[in-house]
């Protein structure tokens, strides 16, 4: 079952521009989690700056209670669903809707 959002990813090849760029918008103070990756973390939730070939839509994911269950769920509406990881502080699924929509889950474990 969904709980809630769980955070927004975005993808740049300009990683430390665009960290930059929105410490300077909007006063956020990101947390480096590793190379390439930041995380600006808000009380309700989190906004990732990724590393990665650019892409031009957001991703968004959401705090699940039992990833494997979701999973199943979802994949019988269609949803495919590329892998199950381990992640820092829990587990995620990166997903495909039926529409071509990318969307994560996460279950956290500690």
């Amino acid at each position: 079952m969904l709980k809630k959002w769980h955070g927004w990813m975005t993808y740049t090849d300009s990683v430390k521009e665009t960290v930059q760029m929105y410490e300077e918008m909007f006063g956020f103070k990101p947390v480096r989690e590793r190379e390439g990756v930041y995380c600006f973390k808000f009380e309700n939730g989190h906004f990732w700056i990724i590393g990665a070939p650019n892409t031009s839509v957001p991703f968004m994911n959401f705090d699940v209670s039992d990833i494997e269950s979701e999973v199943e769920r979802l994949k019988k509406v269609g949803v495919s669903v590329e892998v199950v990881m381990e992640v820092h502080g829990g587990k995620f699924a990166f997903c495909t809707d039926k529409y071509g929509n990318d969307f994560g889950l996460f279950q956290k474990t500690e």
